[in-house]
């Protein structure tokens, strides 16, 4: 079974709601503890780009909290068209964070931490990407696609069942989640999870004539 999705509707709610809700109001502390969610765990966007010829990247920085700990996403895509071949099924990837810093531990660059791409982050030229993405297209006969990219993020703090149970995971390499790369990877989700962030992306295509 998938992880529940969130809509990003619910981040502005929740927002509105802990500037609003008196304490004494039987769903405060329900409130607090996703406007705390929502305030330890964070990213900014560093690059987007969506070709409607059959192209996307999108790529972003954590923004962690100050102490140490890992930032594990569930990823699940949303992909009709099969666009990315080396996605099997959901899983889950980890980054760690001493201090407030992200270690990359051979992964990604100084410039961002994810990427979500069907083109060089992946090793695939840009044309081939496009052809890829066309002829999936004319195949089911279809003048419109898209790919999207439903995930959460969880913040895990050292010391915990969970932090010790995602320190143990294989890199997605070795053990047959390609798309976490260099990451620490698994199809399991950790013990002691607590509720995470909705973090989602999509990229539309259009036929080309």
């Amino acid at each position: 079974m998938g992880e529940p999705r969130h809509n990003r509707l619910n981040d502005i709610i929740t927002l509105f709601l802990c500037s609003t809700v008196e304490n004494n109001n039987p769903l405060y502390l329900r409130i607090v503890q996703r406007c705390n969610i929502m305030k330890s765990i964070n990213w900014k966007v560093i690059f987007d780009m969506n070709d409607e010829v059959g192209l996307f990247t999108h790529q972003i920085k954590w923004i962690p909290p100050e102490n140490s700990g890992f930032i594990v996403q569930y990823v699940e895509l949303d992909d009709p068209l099969h666009i990315i071949k080396n996605y099997e099924k959901p899983y889950y990837e980890a980054w760690k964070v001493e201090k407030g810093k992200v270690l990359h531990e051979g992964t990604g660059s100084d410039e961002y931490d994810d990427c979500f791409s069907n083109e060089g982050d992946y090793q695939i030229t840009r044309q081939f990407a496009i052809d890829t993405v066309q002829t999936n297209m004319k195949k089911n006969k279809v003048a419109e696609a898209f790919i999207s990219y439903n995930c959460l993020i969880y913040w895990v703090e050292e010391g915990s069942n969970a932090y010790n149970e995602v320190g143990e995971w294989g890199k997605g390499y070795d053990i047959g989640i390609s798309m976490a790369r260099e990451l620490r990877a698994s199809y399991i989700r950790p013990k002691g999870l607590k509720e995470g962030r909705n973090r989602f992306y999509k990229a539309t295509f259009k036929q080309q004539a």
